[in-house]
């Protein structure tokens, strides 16, 4: 059986991840929902540490069972699975959904990161600075992955959320917190994972 692996983002826990977890075990995927401290480091070593508890949480530990992975990240969730997929690739490694991730950077975290960075480390690295983790993490050939963005979402606006190289964007009727409890962004994911596209 597949395996889809989902991170929350910055400030947020498993549970907002909870209903998107159960659309997609509906669609007949076993799930690994990740938990991770993410005021407490930067991309780096969050992304390190998530690793980690993929290959040790993951049904079965590995590939041997013949099932895929996938992976599926909430805002700074997406930029650790950026990190992950250059540098730490887990075995059986399918598709990659990102929902609302900085990929170009988000003025917001511009406008807190001089003020807030000492509470929440990954700030610096999510902002519009084009040496920073956000824009120098290359999008591996290979893996398929599938961008979705908000359509009033003043956090990543849709111009932010876009990735190079991604295989396929689609913006869906949401703002940025709760873009993961949104039933078209679940109908949306679970299309991606099966086809490597958002729209048949």
């Amino acid at each position: 059986m597949d395996c889809v692996v989902l991170l929350h983002g910055l400030g947020r826990t498993p549970r907002s991840m909870r209903r998107l977890e159960r659309s997609l075990r509906a669609s007949g995927y076993d799930t690994l929902n990740v938990g991770y401290p993410s005021f407490c480091a930067r991309v780096e070593g969050l992304a390190r540490l998530v690793a980690e508890r993929i290959a040790a949480g993951r049904p079965g530990g590995g590939a041997a069972d013949g099932g895929r992975l996938h992976l599926v990240g909430h805002s700074l969730g997406g930029i650790l699975i950026r990190w992950i997929i250059v540098h730490r690739p887990p075995p059986g490694l399918a598709r990659v959904v990102l929902l609302a991730a900085p990929n170009q950077g988000s003025r917001l975290a511009d406008a807190t990161a001089p003020w807030l960075s000492w509470l929440m480390r990954p700030l610096p690295d999510l902002t519009t600075d084009e040496t920073n983790a956000a824009h120098t993490l290359p999008t591996p050939a290979g893996v398929p992955i599938g961008v979705i963005a908000g359509s009033w979402d003043w956090t990543v606006p849709v111009e932010r959320a876009g990735l190079r190289g991604a295989a396929d964007f689609v913006v869906a009727r949401s703002g940025h917190m709760f873009l993961p409890d949104v039933r078209e962004v679940h109908e949306l994911t679970a299309r991606f994972l099966a086809t490597a596209r958002f729209r048949l």
